[in-house]
């Protein structure tokens, strides 16, 4: 079963030893929405699913050392950096409308990873 950001969040806090209420008041967020969150029940009154704000997500990854594109994909929100790039790139276009169909397995993305070209850090 794949992660889901509220088990990510979760044991980010657990690692740092952290409450929901140490870590609520950090991102100035309200504690219950902070369990809503970890608990991968964030539901509007309606009982429609929404998800975190990028602002959220990207406190919550300042306070508990996570990973923000991490937390981003899990969270459904493709990141800023990789949209700002592809916005005007057709081919990264047809690559974004593509990869939904093709049902990709853990080793094709490995695959496909590989075939990016390295960077220098």
């Amino acid at each position: 079963m794949p992660q889901s950001l509220g088990s990510y969040i979760n044991g980010l806090r657990q690692k740092k030893d952290l409450t929901l209420r140490d870590v609520a008041k950090k991102v100035d967020m309200d504690f219950t929405y902070l369990s809503k969150i970890e608990n991968d029940k964030l539901l509007s009154p309606d009982g429609k699913e929404y998800s975190v704000s990028l602002d959220n997500l990207e406190k919550l990854a300042r306070v508990l050392d996570g990973d923000l594109p991490t937390m981003q994909i899990l969270a459904r929100k493709m990141p800023q950096h990789v949209m700002d790039d592809a916005a005007n790139k057709e081919k990264a276009m047809e690559f974004f409308r593509a990869i939904p169909k093709q049902g990709l397995t853990e080793k094709q993305w490995e695959e496909l990873f590989d075939l990016l070209p390295k960077k220098n850090p």
